[in-house]
């Protein structure tokens, strides 16, 4: 299965709830909202101090809570660009927390490149992101702190 994966809201932004999505056959997304991406961060600066990037080691975990009951299924993933020059990072985070479940998770089989607008992928996320539709599981703070 080829998958796209799309994001509505910026981790980064604490002002805001977050939505990744991916869609093929099938779709399945998950939501942050604001408040639960505070907590998070409070953790972060309680147990590191000031954090630099955290917001891309968020950004991983969710896009695994978002593809890891489907990992034996998906043959490549391409996720939108959303953090350009950082991809590297992103996929090292990703291909750490895949591997812990499937150890032998190829990593050319995650792609990074502009998806688009049009992408079934995008029109999920941003309609769950303008409450236009439910998002397929809300994420908690407990569900990312443990991959951080």
């Amino acid at each position: 299965m080829h998958i796209e994966v799309d994001e509505s809201g910026r981790v980064e932004n604490l002002t805001q709830d977050s939505v990744l999505a991916f869609s093929n056959k099938i779709f399945y997304s998950v939501f942050l909202n604001r408040r639960e991406k505070r907590k998070c961060l409070q953790v972060l600066r309680q147990h590191y101090g000031h954090l630099k990037n955290w917001f891309l080691k968020i950004f991983a975990a969710l896009l695994f809570l978002l593809i890891k009951d489907f990992i034996d299924k998906i043959d490549n993933i391409v996720i939108d660009v959303e953090y350009s020059g950082r991809d590297s990072d992103v996929k090292g985070m990703l291909l750490r927390h895949i591997r812990k479940i499937e150890p032998s998770f190829p990593k050319d089989k995650i792609a990074f490149r502009n998806i688009g607008k049009k992408s079934k992928a995008h029109l999920i996320a941003y309609g769950i992101y303008k409450k236009k539709a439910k998002s397929s599981k809300i994420i908690k703070a407990e569900d990312i702190l443990p991959l951080l």
